[in-house]
């Protein structure tokens, strides 16, 4: 009995404490972040193809969310340094002034813009968080803009795609008129099969847990009869 029990053990540990925790760890990690539970308390934006003297692209939103503003702070333009200089922009501007079919600058009204020295930007949250639903809609409305140093609007661009980026974070990417809405993590339906499919090995690794401990005590009953 001593190797039945040994055996059973050793099988159990190795279940228990390896398989089953290993393998929803590689889950969790090829999944990426689940979306649901995942609000927008930033984005990164990015541009190209831009109309001249673009200074940086900022997204419209939805009008009259509870955390807007009439107005929030002035973009900063930051130098590798660190140094920073403010953006001739305040509530008085062409983009905090701009409605486009209900939809408003989310640097003016909802965040804090910040420009860096390569022409990336960070838009932050300045109120809670940004009114981006946190969850794949085919509706939901948005536009970007891109916008010069004094806050005059050059270029409105239209609604475009929606897709997961696989990062942990919102990011807005404009090149010319195409306009990308990247929401972190991965689908749904990634996420349920990932799942899916590492539960069903689990239900196999314990069926191989419940064979092994069989086949160990019908062998020990074997060799008993043997030796008797």
């Amino acid at each position: 009995m001593k190797k039945i029990s040994f055996t059973v053990i050793i099988v159990a540990l190795v279940d228990i404490l390896f398989f089953f925790p290993i393998l929803w760890f590689i889950g969790a990690i090829l999944s990426g972040i689940n979306f649901v539970g995942v609000y927008a308390l930033g984005m990164d934006i990015s541009y190209k193809n831009a109309p001249e003297n673009t200074a940086f692209v900022d997204i419209l939103l939805e009008e009259g969310c509870h955390n807007f503003k009439d107005f929030t702070a002035t973009p900063k333009r930051y130098a590798k340094d660190g140094s920073f200089e403010l953006l001739n922009i305040d509530g008085d501007s062409g983009i905090a002034r701009l409605n486009s079919d209900g939809l408003v600058s989310a640097a003016s009204h909802y965040g804090t813009l910040r420009v860096n020295e390569d022409g990336s930007v960070y838009l932050g949250s300045d109120t809670g968080t940004l009114p981006i639903p946190n969850y794949m809609r085919e509706d939901i409305r948005f536009k970007a803009a891109y916008v010069d140093e004094n806050g005059n609007v050059l270029k409105i661009i239209e609604p475009g795609k929606q897709r997961y980026n696989g990062m942990d974070c919102f990011t807005l990417t404009a090149d010319g008129d195409s306009l990308v809405l990247g929401y972190p993590g991965r689908p749904e339906w990634f996420e349920r099969l990932m799942y899916g499919v590492l539960f069903v090995i689990e239900v196999c690794a314990l069926a191989g847990l419940i064979v092994s401990i069989i086949l160990a005590i019908v062998m020990s009953v074997l060799r008993k009869r043997r030796k008797v």
